[in-house]
């Protein structure tokens, strides 16, 4: 099955049943990183558990009104992908190097920012501990994929025991509501307070409203599908925004960066806060589109549509 509700299920059963196949599918990941694979393989477990962590996260929060183990099994399941986060970070600065050199190719010589790409690449290799004479990173990658698959089998082994105070819609309208409502009441503040940290925040709230659409799709889908296309797009759009903004603190920022030399530093701005303003300004165009509707009516749309479904 996949990652929605289906319409003769009940949604407790749903509940535990998605959360089964997102924790298996990221157990999946881990015992086959176990046998030290490649660094691109390496990577890309550390992607998929990740994924996985934040559609099971997404999946609590569209049930959190209802369901009494929600601060338990959301900070566990935060917690386990938080162990990963320092290679994710490093693999997306040298993607988002990779970008901006793409983007810029008609503006810069790829060759002369060699040396910012080589050393993201060395630091990525510190943290997968392929040059321990690097520095000291902390445990290497793949002891931090084990440890995360210890925690999210305590996890797995929990999820046959999870209940719901609601049943129907009503298990879902608050969570839904919610989210939804925080997605557009961060965007009003990115457009208040244009920071890193306020599109941060949206970024994540727009993920978690695009998780749900996907989870209720077949509820309304004439309506929800075209939706989260926007809403996978728009999250995209904030992923890499906040991309550009890890890149600056990593290449530009950090107490030893590697763009030392002032010209080069002086092209990364420009290079940076162009594509930034750029990405901004087109997440803001399509969130005011996808977020106009306020929460009560959308809410109250989607309930008749799940009736209708479930009849």
């Amino acid at each position: 099955m996949s990652f929605q509700f289906e319409p003769n299920e009940p949604v407790a059963d749903g509940l535990r049943r998605i959360a089964r196949e997102q924790l298996d599918k990221a157990l999946a990941e881990v015992d086959g990183a176990a046998g030290g694979p490649a660094d691109a393989d390496l990577a890309e477990a550390v992607h998929e558990v990740r994924k996985r962590g934040k559609k099971l996260r997404a999946l609590l929060r569209l049930v959190r009104p209802a369901f009494g183990g929600y601060a338990e099994e959301n900070a566990a399941v935060r917690d386990a992908t938080r162990r990963l986060s320092a290679l994710r970070d490093a693999t997306a600065v040298i993607e988002t190097h990779d970008r901006l050199m793409d983007r810029y190719e008609d503006f810069v010589q790829r060759r002369a920012f060699g040396p910012v790409r080589a050393a993201l690449t060395r630091h990525r290799k510190e943290l997968e501990a392929i040059e321990p004479d690097g520095l000291d990173a902390g445990p290497p990658v793949s002891e931090r994929l084990a440890a995360a698959g210890a925690d999210l089998r305590t996890v797995r082994d929990r999820v046959d025991s999870w209940t719901l105070k609601e049943e129907g819609f009503d298990a879902l309208a608050g969570g839904f509501a919610k989210t939804y409502k925080r997605a557009r009441r961060s965007m009003a503040a990115a457009v208040d307070r244009p920071t890193p940290q306020q599109f941060h925040q949206w970024r994540k709230r727009a993920k978690y409203h695009r998780y749900h659409l996907r989870l209720l799709r077949d509820v309304w889908p004439e309506a929800l599908g075209p939706r989260r296309d926007e809403a996978v797009r728009l999250s995209d759009l904030l992923g890499h925004e906040h991309d550009l903004t890890v890149y600056a603190a990593t290449v530009l920022d950090a107490p030893d960066p590697p763009a030392h030399d002032p010209r080069q530093r002086e092209v990364l701005h420009g290079l940076l806060h162009g594509s930034q303003e750029a990405l901004r300004a087109e997440s803001l165009t399509l969130g005011e589109t996808l977020l106009a509707e306020k929460p009560k009516a959308f809410t109250g749309r989607l309930e008749a549509a799940w009736e209708a479904w479930r009849e």
